[in-house]
C-alpha cells in the first residue's frame, strides 16, 4: 500500500455519485414513551395520561424555543391537571418517566445544573422500576444518561464528563458494565434492547464526545488510546460502522498506510456519521506528510470536507471546527 492508492482511493470517492442520504430518521423518545404508557392503562386514564403528557410536551418544545414564559404557563397546566386527576400511583409512576427530564431540561435553562441532575436522577430512578418489564425503555435511560454528561461537560466537571462517555460508550459498544457500577448500567437489559435504539444512542453519545474532542483539542483526555482500547476487544458486529471507524482511526494512529479499504468503507456515501467523518479527513490534512504527497490529494481531503462542512446548520460550531484545526474552506 502506497501514498499513491491513497490518493487514488480520495479521487475515486470524489467521482463517484457522492451524495449524503437524509432519510436516516432518529428514533422519537415521545413516540417510544406513550406507545407503551398507552398499552398499560384502561381508557380513561390513558387520555388523562395524553392529556397530562400533552402540556409537558408543548411546555417542552417552548423550553427548546426559549420562549421560558410560554413554557411555564403549559408546565403549571400539566402540574394542575396531574394534582388534580385521579391517576393511579402506576400511572403517575410512568409518566414520571417523561416527566422529570422534562422539567430537568427546563430547570438547566435556569443554569441550575444541580437541581436538573437530581431531576434526572429521579428520571432514571423510575425507569427502573420499569425496564425490567419493557426492555426497550432502557435507551430512555441511556438518554438521561447522556443529559448528565451535558451537564458535567456545561459544569466543566472535566474529569466526570469523560469517565462518564468512557463509561456508557464502553457500554453498549463492548457491551461492559462500568467498574464503579455508575448507574446500574447492566449488561441483562442492554441486550434485551432493540438494536436500533442502542444504535442510536451510541451515535448520538459517541459523536458529542468525538466532536467536543474536535473543537477543543484537549490534551486532558488521550482519545486516540481510548479508541484504541475499544478496537483491540473483538466485539459483535451490531455496530459495524463504528467499529470500522475505530480501526481506522487506530491505523492513522500508528502511521499505517494500510488505511484505504477502510477509508473507502467510512467516507462511502451511506454513511450519516458526519463528525466521525470530519475527524478521519482532519487527521489525514494533520497527518498530510504520510498520506497526502500531492496538492491534488491535498484539495481532494478539503473537498470531502466542505461537502459535510456544509451540512452542519450551526455557524458557530463550523467556525469552532475551522479555528482549531487552521482549516480554510473556500
Amino acid at each position: 500500500m502506497t501514498t499513491n492508492d491513497i490518493s487514488l482511493a480520495l479521487s475515486n470517492i470524489l467521482e463517484t455519485d457522492y451524495y449524503i442520504d437524509n432519510q436516516f430518521s432518529s428514533i422519537n423518545f415521545d413516540d417510544l414513551f406513550t406507545s407503551f404508557v398507552f398499552d398499560q392503562f384502561e381508557l380513561t386514564e390513558r387520555m388523562d395520561i395524553q392529556l397530562i403528557w400533552s402540556y409537558y410536551a408543548k411546555a417542552l418544545n417552548e423550553c427548546k424555543q426559549n420562549r421560558l414564559s410560554k413554557a411555564d404557563f403549559y408546565y403549571k397546566k400539566g402540574l394542575d391537571t396531574l394534582n388534580y386527576s385521579d391517576l393511579s400511583e402506576r400511572a403517575k409512576l410512568y409518566l414520571n418517566v417523561y416527566i422529570y427530564p422534562n422539567l430537568a431540561f427546563r430547570i438547566y435553562k435556569d443554569n441550575d445544573n444541580k437541581k436538573a441532575l437530581d431531576f434526572l436522577l429521579l428520571a432514571i430512578e423510575n425507569i427502573e422500576i420499569i425496564e425490567k418489564e419493557y426492555p426497550d425503555i432502557y435507551a430512555a435511560k441511556i438518554q438521561q444518561i447522556h443529559n448528565i454528561i451535558r451537564i458535567f461537560q456545561k459544569s466543566n466537571q472535566t474529569e466526570q464528563y469523560n469517565n462518564l462517555n468512557v463509561d456508557i460508550i464502553t457500554h453498549i459498544l463492548l457491551k461492559t458494565e462500568p467498574v464503579k457500577k455508575s448507574y446500574n448500567l447492566r449488561k441483562v437489559i442492554l441486550d434485551q434492547t432493540k438494536i436500533e435504539y442502542k444504535e442510536e444512542m451510541l451515535v448520538q453519545i459517541f459523536s458529542e464526545f468525538l466532536l467536543n474532542q474536535i473543537i477543543t483539542n484537549s490534551e486532558l483526555f488521550d482519545f486516540n488510546a481510548f479508541c484504541n482500547s475499544l478496537n483491540q476487544v473483538d466485539a459483535n458486529s451490531e455496530h459495524k460502522y463504528i467499529k470500522d471507524w475505530l480501526a481506522l482511526v487506530c491505523l492513522m494512529d500508528k502511521n499505517s498506510l494500510n488505511i484505504v479499504p477502510l477509508l473507502k468503507t467510512v467516507v462511502a456515501k451511506d454513511y450519516k456519521f458526519i463528525f466521525f467523518k470530519i475527524y478521519i479527513l482532519q487527521t489525514l490534512l494533520n497527518k498530510s506528510f504520510l498520506y497526502l504527497k500531492t496538492e491534488e490529494s491535498i484539495q481532494n481531503v478539503k473537498l470531502l470536507l466542505n461537502s459535510f462542512i456544509d451540512l452542519i446548520q450551526d455557524k458557530n460550531l463550523v467556525e469552532k471546527i475551522q479555528k482549531v484545526n487552521k482549516i480554510e474552506f473556500k
